[in-house]
């Protein structure tokens, strides 16, 4: 079974020291100038372009109904005071719910006071801006025991169980015709597509995956995540950010002052020490050569310096990118909410 998985530490810190290091590149937002109304002309360029994506992917129809997968965290921030902004500034003519999946637990049902501060904070950020913030209660059986174990690495387990609460959710509300909005970055992307060609090893395409095997599962759950805009039978995903770069998620959120929902779930996995595989894919791919595609040696000096379309263009050409109708054909349940 392939899993999201993170490089050992020895490994990170070879990537880390490659002499392939790409030079640094120039921010595409300078969020450190100010315009003459103090208002930060780096977060204003952020906002126009997912203004930009929204109408070039058609993301948000009249009278569209957005649910926002909201997990507190810098990108889910992010992306939700777009929304707020857009609302405000383009047009309203569509209605926003805003859902958390509470888990892991330690994050969201903390008996720590500073955490449950921090949590009171953001709810009360969101209100004051008209937002509410539902979340979404997980079953007695979903604990943080495994990821206290460190078997499996921490966003895996996340994953898992944060899939069984929406699913739940989208059972008991029946969110037909309904546009879900999710986060995923450019960063998420590579670590996606990473996983995608692996899974498709030496095979000529993913259809040669078994249908029955968990990689199939697997590899259908993640393929659906790599494009702006994948409308199904009953729910349309739409992915406004994933053309932008993680990083500049925080900057971002600093600019405008979002409070956020402190992380801690993988401070205490793998003994104190865990690096997302997302994070450990951009450390080792992003900013060094990316490995030549295999079967095409004319390419061999590709880079992708973060570009969604040249990621797309790898997956495709590596036979490990279904097209949107082929994800459509595969029933919801099995896709994955």
């Amino acid at each position: 079974m392939t899993k999201a998985k993170c490089l050992d530490q020895n490994t990170f810190s070879v990537f880390r020291e490659s002499k392939y290091m790409l030079k640094t590149e120039d921010e595409m937002y300078n969020f450190s100038s100010k315009d003459k109304t103090g208002v930060l002309v780096g977060a204003d360029k952020f906002y126009e372009q997912f203004v930009e994506n929204v109408n070039k992917w058609e993301l948000i129809p009249e009278n569209a109904h957005v649910i926002i997968y909201y997990s507190g965290g810098k990108d889910s921030n992010v992306l939700l005071d777009l929304f707020v902004r857009f609302r405000e500034q383009e047009r309203s003519n569509f209605t926003l719910e805003v859902i958390t999946a509470a888990f892991p637990r330690m994050v969201y049902l903390s008996n720590d006071p500073k955490q449950q501060e921090a949590i009171t904070k953001v709810i009360s950020y969101w209100k004051n801006r008209g937002i509410e913030i539902e979340f979404c209660i997980p079953k007695d059986s979903y604990t943080d025991e495994k990821l206290e174990e460190g078997t499996f690495p921490p966003c895996y387990i996340c994953e898992q169980y944060k899939t069984r609460i929406l699913s739940d959710r989208y059972n008991d509300k029946g969110y037909n015709g309904a546009y879900i909005a999710v986060s995923h970055s450019t960063w998420d992307m590579m670590g996606y597509v990473d996983e995608l060609v692996q899974m498709v090893g030496r095979n000529e395409s993913w259809k040669d995956i078994p249908k029955e095997s968990v990689d199939n599962d697997r590899f259908i759950h993640i393929a659906k995540r790599c494009y702006p805009k994948l409308s199904l039978e009953k729910l349309t995903y739409i992915r406004p950010l994933i053309n932008f770069a993680s990083p500049d998620f925080k900057k971002y959120a600093d600019a405008r002052e979002i409070p956020l929902i402190p992380e801690c779930c993988a401070e205490i996995a793998k003994g104190g020490w865990y690096v997302p595989y997302k994070k450990a894919i951009m450390e080792a791919l992003k900013i060094r050569e990316w490995v030549a595609p295999r079967r095409d040696p004319v390419t061999e000096n590709v880079r992708f310096d973060l570009d969604y379309d040249q990621i797309m263009t790898f997956a495709k050409r590596n036979g490990a990118m279904p097209d949107p109708d082929d994800l459509r054909s595969i029933p919801l349940e099995k896709l994955g909410i």
